[in-house]
């Protein structure tokens, strides 16, 4: 008897130590939410950004203008290997109807984003980078 809880008492202690020290093999994913910031060309202000970047490709953006308003947005966006693609719509304010285009590059080892964006058919222009959230 001593001999069988002697048994389960060491099975149970290797299957624990074996179980809790496996490295974690996921692979980095562009889904979930990032946080950074943005510029303007011909400014040296940055300004909030972040990306919250679902499954299905959705994208929905929150950013503080120049004006010192909170705006929204929601678009798609696109990732090709290291290439990242993103349109965009604001929701809300002085900006509603707005159209934001960008494109970048995707690090999933340092969790980054970093790229340009434009409004077509208008002159305003920048520069965007974002860091995955934990």
């Amino acid at each position: 008897m001593r001999i069988s809880i002697l048994l389960i008492a060491i099975s149970t202690s290797i299957w624990f130590t074996s179980t809790s020290c496996s490295k974690s093999t996921e692979t980095p994913t562009v889904v979930g939410f990032w946080v950074g910031t943005y510029q303007v060309t011909g400014s040296s202000t940055t300004y909030y950004y972040s990306f919250d970047l679902r499954p299905d490709g959705t994208l929905l953006h929150k950013g503080t203008g120049a004006d010192g308003n909170t705006y929204y947005g929601q678009g798609s966006y696109v990732v090709n290997g290291t290439t990242f693609n993103y349109s965009d719509t604001t929701l809300n304010l002085s900006q509603t109807g707005a159209v934001e285009i960008g494109t970048g590059t995707y690090t999933a080892a340092a969790g980054t984003i970093t790229g340009n964006w434009q409004n077509p058919g208008g002159t305003v222009t920048g520069t965007l980078s974002l860091k995955k959230s934990e």
